[in-house]
């Protein structure tokens, strides 16, 4: 295997230790979204996701991750750590979140799923 299938496979299986996993991207450019979010989906971890709402319509349903504002947000920021307090302490709210994400969307997913 290359070197990027390896990073993606350990990437999972670290991932694959969290109920919850950050997908933090490090470029917030519009329509560029990077492997982690998928890499969090395919470790069956709930991604704790920040990026530009308008690259939302890229990934498979926002309503199943804890969506983290930019850090100037301080109401945004504060509700999406009691968002990840709630889920780190609740299995049937993790369940619910997970339950809407839409695998289907995404031919990425599948990729990973391989992986």
């Amino acid at each position: 295997a290359d070197v990027f299938q390896r990073n993606w496979s350990l990437s999972i299986k670290l991932k694959q230790l969290h109920v919850l996993s950050m997908a933090a991207e490090s470029n917030w450019l519009e329509d560029y979204i990077t492997e982690k979010i998928w890499t969090s989906i395919a470790a069956g971890s709930i991604p704790i996701y920040n990026d530009l709402p308008a690259n939302f319509k890229m990934i498979p349903n926002p309503e199943g991750m804890v969506l983290v504002p930019p850090p100037s947000d301080e109401v945004g920021m504060s509700a999406a750590l009691a968002e990840i307090e709630h889920l780190l302490n609740n299995q049937t709210a993790r369940q619910e979140k997970w339950e809407k994400i839409d695998f289907n969307k995404s031919l990425i997913f599948r990729q990973c799923e391989r992986l």
